[in-house]
């Protein structure tokens, strides 16, 4: 068969650096150990969350800084962290006008007391 007769067929050219599988791996392996240590102090705080689970999960966020460093050979960026646990980043879900407004009031109460309680801790 010629190559005018073979039947056409689709070839996928992608190209993922080694480098940038690893920084993506690494950055999933840590993200969810960090929201949840973050959740956990926020639920702390408010007399909630589990207080004997801390120490655990502060070795896994350790753990994960680690290995993070182990495949990369740097550590997370600044803008790693706090996008993983940053408010602001998060969607917006309202379809309406007055339903985003909504939404948005509800973020700046939130942020507004995780500043008071961030404040509070701080003074203690």
């Amino acid at each position: 068969m010629t190559e005018e007769q073979k039947p056409p067929h689709i070839r996928l050219a992608v190209e993922n650096d080694q480098r940038e599988l690893n920084r993506r791996s690494a950055e999933i392996d840590l993200r969810w150990p960090l929201k949840k240590l973050a959740a956990n102090v926020i639920r702390i705080v408010r007399g909630a969350g589990s207080p004997a689970e801390l120490g655990r999960q502060c070795a896994d966020v350790v753990k994960a800084y680690r290995d993070y460093h182990d495949a990369l050979g740097e550590w997370p960026s600044s803008y790693l962290i706090s996008d993983t646990l940053s408010l602001r980043h998060r969607e917006y879900h309202a379809t309406t006008d007055r339903a985003w407004e909504w939404e948005d009031a509800m973020r700046q109460m939130v942020a507004g007391g995780l500043q008071v309680a961030a404040i509070i801790l701080r003074q203690s």
